[in-house]
């Protein structure tokens, strides 16, 4: 399949980053697609220059992750601030807005598409919920599913026709804790072939590597052996 890659920005963490100065940190090796991540609600409050507009505008693809918790506090269904998300879509030319179930689910908006994304599974229930969501497009994020063989692949044939783009990392999640296990990255996974339903599908793909990383020197080089790495898999 002919799958646009892309990074996600919420992956760079390093000490005083911006929005702006994350995407000035890809811009030069990120050339197909970019999700704009938003981790907390106050990051809307953000402005970006009219170079990172006009380069997010270049891009074939760009989606906006909404913002998952607010302040500082993860709060069952809060509802992020709409107006503040639909200036950052139309202000970048955005495609999708991806929202966890968790949240409110936003009102309809006829000029933008949301997204739910599937989380780390609870058995019986995360299927079921995909169902009473059938409304929306689906973003299949592709390491919440690793804890039960062959969920992935259940994902993939119920819902082919609603995924939108894909979240692809190897990372794996303690369920009973709810805090990340593993922070691997694509290129490292020595088992690539468990993802390989993904390449019966033709839609884009943006990278979540979530790893912090000492300095930009080495953020880049990770990103371009994970962009890489992904290209090489899906072609």
């Amino acid at each position: 399949m002919n799958n646009l890659v892309g990074v996600s920005i919420g992956t760079i963490h390093l000490k005083g980053e911006t929005i702006e100065s994350r995407i000035q940190l890809v811009k030069e090796i990120n050339k197909e697609a970019l999700e704009i991540s938003f981790f907390k609600d106050y990051e809307t409050n953000q402005t970006i220059s009219p170079e990172s507009i006009a380069y997010l505008k270049s891009l074939k693809y760009v989606s906006i992750h909404a913002p998952m918790f607010y302040g500082n506090s993860f709060i069952p269904d809060f509802s992020f601030d709409m107006k503040k998300i639909k200036k950052w879509y139309l202000g970048t030319n955005s495609q999708a807005i991806v929202f966890h179930p968790h949240q409110k689910i936003p009102s309809s908006e006829k000029d933008m598409l949301f997204c739910v994304e599937n989380m780390p599974p609870i058995p019986g229930k995360n299927i079921d919920l995909m169902k009473k969501l059938a409304e929306y497009k689906l973003v299949l994020d592709a390491c919440h599913t690793l804890h039960y063989p062959g969920y992935l692949e259940e994902i993939v044939d119920k819902y082919y026709d609603r995924i939108q783009h894909i979240h692809l990392s190897d990372r794996r999640y303690n369920l009973e804790k709810k805090k990340t296990r593993d922070h691997q990255t694509f290129a490292e996974c020595s088992d690539k072939e468990k993802f390989a339903c993904l390449r019966t599908l033709s839609c884009p793909v943006i990278i979540e590597v979530s790893l912090r990383y000492n300095n930009s020197s080495e953020c880049e080089d990770i990103l371009k052996r994970e962009i890489e790495s992904v290209k090489t898999f899906f072609s």
